[in-house]
């Protein structure tokens, strides 16, 4: 790690973990991502090297390091601890709802909620492998009945026979993401219901 190439690498191999791409100039996203990328790259580097963390860390680190994207997007009003760069200063940020890497927006946009958030837990943390879909395998958001609350239309997903042997080890563990829209803004309502984030752990022994 004190190899100056290091630091670079720390922060490549975290992006390629955590499923981060830099977005293409001009997209509709890119001011987004590229604020939500460097809080995930900062934040990672300022853990491994300034506070010689560890993996652990990378779960309840309770700071970031903001644009003024990123404030808004998080709702932080307080002033910076300590100046950065190119406009990412880093900020104090609230334990209970920003606390840790899987809080942040980087991973919230680029894995969507709850089957990528899902899958993300069930193979990066826990070790697990989801099975490949179906080669006719097209992807889309179940429908059920829009009357209904947010979670019982996902419910289609763990129910369907086509579908449920890969959803049932995801979906759960997703739902543990739902106070966090799909581009990692707290929320405590879906539309007209509240935030349901409980979750479910499935078919492991490591837990």
């Amino acid at each position: 790690l004190q190899d100056p190439r290091a630091k670079v690498a720390v922060g490549r191999f975290h992006l390629e973990w955590l499923k981060l791409a830099y977005p293409e100039a001009g997209a509709a996203n890119e001011a987004e991502a590229i604020a939500a990328i460097e809080d995930t790259v900062r934040t990672v580097t300022e853990l491994t090297y300034a506070d010689n963390g560890d993996f652990k860390d990378l779960f309840s680190v309770s700071y970031g390091f903001l644009n003024g994207v990123t404030k808004d997007l998080y709702s932080v009003t307080g002033s910076a601890t300590a100046l950065g760069s190119n406009g990412f200063d880093k900020y104090a940020l609230d334990p209970i709802q920003r606390g840790g890497i899987l809080s942040r927006a980087g991973f919230l946009s680029f894995n969507p909620p709850p089957s990528g958030r899902g899958k993300f837990v069930r193979e990066q943390l826990l070790c697990g492998v989801i099975p490949l879909p179906p080669a006719d395998f097209i992807p889309e958001a179940p429908e059920g009945d829009p009357n209904s609350p947010p979670r019982e239309r996902w419910a289609e997903h763990v129910t369907n026979p086509a579908c449920g042997g890969c959803h049932r080890l995801m979906d759960p563990l997703g739902f543990g993401f739902d106070h966090y829209d799909d581009h990692g803004q707290w929320r405590t309502m879906v539309g007209t219901w509240p935030v349901d984030a409980t979750g479910e752990i499935v078919e492991t022994t490591d837990v």
